[in-house]
Order: structure tokens, then C-alpha cells, then sequence
């Protein structure tokens, strides 16, 4: 495993990995208050605590999420990219009832173009990409994928057709202090969000995601970029955007 992969591993895959131990250690705290739940097989354990919470239980896992350090930020990106995609299947009534079973939530609001998401936070401007009116490109974008597709794959397909705009790839809050690669497009008014199809503002998106940045770069400089990766990165299997971001890495771990 060359330098890339081990810390590429360590943070995305160890660090799933983690978030799931960590999720399993607090359903078995949570069995004596709810005994055993059966959710489907293939469910993970995250997941699994974040349906306990759509239900309505959050009062009888509080103190066992906190012990645990959960992370309301981590829950708002889940919550957020629900609310994004649910207008699409799902009317505004839908949405807050969901929402708003969750702590980090405490109430919504839908306007022409955005939700004004009350939260733990603060006061979060959400617009789904679906309905951004302040770019077209990014809306047809968004409109053309219609469905959850990998936030790498999208930004770097976003900026080779539209080579003026600027890819950014940042390592972003996961639950229990773990993170995970994230790319996303920045915009005059913030950050378009692919794989979540959200429009934040930059002081929302930082509150929310609390990004460390790899990289940043333009379709116009991607070409020239990617000449700098060497056999030490991670393989051509894995996306450019992401590669490029983990080889930064390695160089600021060199110095």
C-alpha cells in the first residue's frame, strides 16, 4: 500500500469504520430502553440511530448519544441532503415532520427558493440545487443527475464542461470527531453541493460542515494539476479530484 492509500484508509475507510463501532456501541447502550428493534439487514448502525431519532425518541437517547460525543453538525449534512432530495418526492409537510423529529432541527421554513433551517447552529439558508435560481449551469446540472451521485465524480464532471468554475475538496465532519473527502463547487454566493444537492452560503457551509481544505482548483487548471501525481498517490481508480487532494496531503506531511 503506497503513502496515498494509508492515509487515504486511515481517515475515509478507518474512519467509517469507527462511526459504525462507536453507532454499535450505543444501540447496546440503548437496549435496555428499547430492547431489540428490527431493522432491515442491511442498515448501518448510524443509519439505524438516526431512524430511533425520525421516530420521535431522541428524549430517551440523549445522554447516551452525548456520552458518545455525537456530533449535531454530522446529523444537520444527513438531515440537509434529505430535505434536499425529499422536495422532489415529497410535499413540504413531509419534510418538517421529518426534520424536525431530529435535535439539530428546530424548525423549517420554506420559502420561494430556500429553506430557513432553525437549528442548533443557528440559522441555516438551505437551497436545493434543484430550484438554484442564481446559476443556471449549476441548476441544468443538478437537474440532470436527478438522484445522489458521488461528489467527486460530479464536481470534476461540473468544472471540465465549465472550465471557469473552481473545485474544492476538503475534508468535512463526520460523527465522533471522524471526517471524510468532500468535494463541492464554489460559487460568488458559497458552495454548490453535488452529492447533497444544497446551495450554502460560505459562513453556512463552514458552520455545517466545518471544512479543512486540500485543494482547490479550475477545470482550466485541472490538467496541469493532475501532472503532479506521482506513484506514491492513490491509483487511477480513484477519482481525479480526490487523488489530488490526498497528494497535498502527502506533501504537507513531507514538510
Amino acid at each position: 500500500m503506497v503513502k496515498g492509500e494509508r492515509i487515504y484508509y486511515e481517515i475515509q475507510e478507518a474512519g467509517r469504520k469507527r462511526v459504525e463501532e462507536i453507532s454499535e456501541r450505543i444501540l447496546r447502550d440503548l437496549y435496555p430502553t428499547f430492547g431489540k428493534i428490527n431493522f432491515p439487514s442491511n442498515m448501518s448502525s448510524i443509519n439505524k440511530i438516526y431512524a430511533l431519532l425520525e421516530n420521535g425518541y431522541y428524549p430517551w437517547m440523549e445522554s447516551v448519544l452525548n456520552k458518545y460525543g455525537y456530533d449535531y453538525s454530522a446529523e444537520l449534512q444527513f438531515l440537509m441532503m434529505n430535505i434536499s432530495y425529499g422536495e422532489m418526492s415529497g410535499g413540504y409537510d413531509r419534510i418538517r415532520s421529518f426534520a424536525t423529529k431530529f435535535p439539530s432541527v428546530d424548525g423549517i421554513h420554506r420559502g420561494i427558493f430556500e429553506y430557513q433551517l432553525d437549528t442548533k447552529l443557528g440559522t441555516i439558508m438551505l437551497a436545493p440545487l434543484t430550484r438554484f435560481s442564481k446559476d443556471s449551469k449549476i441548476k441544468s446540472f443538478a437537474l440532470s443527475k436527478q438522484s445522489y451521485y458521488a461528489c467527486h465524480i460530479a464536481a470534476q464532471e461540473f468544472i471540465q464542461a465549465n472550465p471557469n468554475y473552481t473545485a474544492v475538496t476538503s475534508l468535512i465532519v463526520n460523527q465522533f470527531g471522524e471526517q471524510h473527502y468532500h468535494s463541492y463547487i464554489e460559487t460568488p454566493e458559497g458552495y454548490a453541493d453535488f452529492a447533497n444537492n444544497i446551495h450554502l452560503s460560505k459562513s453556512d457551509f463552514e458552520r455545517v460542515m466545518r471544512p479543512q481544505v486540500l485543494n482547490i482548483v479550475t477545470g482550466n487548471e485541472l490538467e496541469e494539476q493532475s501532472r503532479s501525481l506521482t506513484t506514491e498517490d492513490l491509483p487511477q481508480t480513484k477519482a481525479l479530484l480526490l487523488r489530488l487532494a490526498v497528494h497535498n496531503q502527502i506533501k504537507k506531511s513531507l514538510n
